[in-house]
């Protein structure tokens, strides 16, 4: 038999893992849906401009904007006033409207 003169202490064995959790980037970012053609009021560009320009970017992720204006064919949207500044960086994305093509020289959208 064997006998220790020093006190026992028990020891306890921890062992910390890391935990790493994926999160798509898209989710970072605030998206807001243009839901009419009309100039202003709720589902309008300028709704969409002012939400995401009060809502902070997380990081390098920018909030998005996108469209989903229901019926068939062409949807034209002119501006009655002026769109309001962008503050911060937005993705303004018409192709998710889903039959959006550019026309011209590159600088227009139809949607």
């Amino acid at each position: 038999m064997f006998y220790s003169l020093l006190p026992v202490i028990p020891i306890r064995i921890c062992f910390i893992f890391p935990v790493y959790v994926l999160i798509p980037c898209d989710s970072l970012a605030a998206n807001f849906t243009v839901t009419n053609s009309v100039d202003s009021g709720t589902g309008s560009r300028h709704e969409a401009i002012e939400m995401a320009n009060s809502t902070a970017n997380l990081g390098p992720f920018p909030d998005r904007i996108e469209f989903d204006i229901p019926g068939a064919g062409v949807h034209t949207s002119t501006p009655l006033s002026f769109l309001p500044v962008v503050t911060e960086p937005v993705i303004i994305d018409g192709y998710t409207q889903g039959h959006g093509t550019t026309e011209g020289e590159g600088d227009s959208l139809s949607v």
